[in-house]
């Protein structure tokens, strides 16, 4: 199991896919996980609550200041099916983040599945 946290979002498209391809590279080959904890745009909390404007200040720094940006789900699916990844989970946190579980497929997933629940309910105390 691999874990990125704000990592990702300072990237561009390209780049990211490099990333998430050598992240993938990294992982063994019977089955592994990739947990990004990153915001994840048009999640649940946003639109006119402060999360929601908390996501936006934060894709346009991203934009201007690295050429990175917040993604969508959609942009994840994309980015991950791209770099070889076949299962993918999004679940919301806190503060306006989400943790993205990014799984080979196999039957070791199941038991990573497990892990990931813990990582969440740890976050969120």
């Amino acid at each position: 199991m691999h874990i990125q946290q704000k990592i990702l979002h300072e990237w561009g498209d390209d780049e990211c896919l490099k990333i998430l391809q050598q992240c993938r590279k990294a992982l063994p080959k019977d089955g592994g996980t990739l947990i990004i904890v990153e915001v994840v745009m048009g999640q649940e909390m946003d639109g006119d609550d402060a999360w929601g404007r908390v996501k936006i200040a934060s894709d346009m720094g991203m934009l201007v200041y690295t050429g990175g940006k917040e993604r969508t789900a959609e942009e994840w699916k994309l980015l991950l099916a791209s770099a070889g990844f076949d299962i993918y989970k999004i679940t919301p946190i806190m503060m306006g983040h989400s943790v993205i579980d990014a799984s080979l497929g196999s039957l070791f997933t199941r038991h990573l599945r497990i892990i990931h629940r813990l990582l969440v309910v740890a976050t969120t105390y």
